[in-house]
């Protein structure tokens, strides 16, 4: 690679990062949503350690 080419990505990046915002924080006091997917996920959860559990006491039964 050459010099011009590396001095002009080093330009480019620098200058993007000039110009890169953030978003704004949230305001105080609003918590995270728990919609349908995070408790899809912790019942999927919940049952498949029961399903688990019951595999390993029928296991030792045996």
């Amino acid at each position: 690679m050459n010099i011009k080419f590396l001095v002009s990505l080093f330009t480019l990046l620098f200058i993007s990062i000039l110009f890169a915002h953030a978003q704004p924080p949230p305001p105080p006091g609003e918590g995270v949503p728990i919609d349908g997917g995070a408790t899809l996920l912790i019942a999927s959860g919940v049952a498949y350690g029961i399903k688990k559990f019951r595999d390993y006491t029928l296991k030792d039964d045996k």
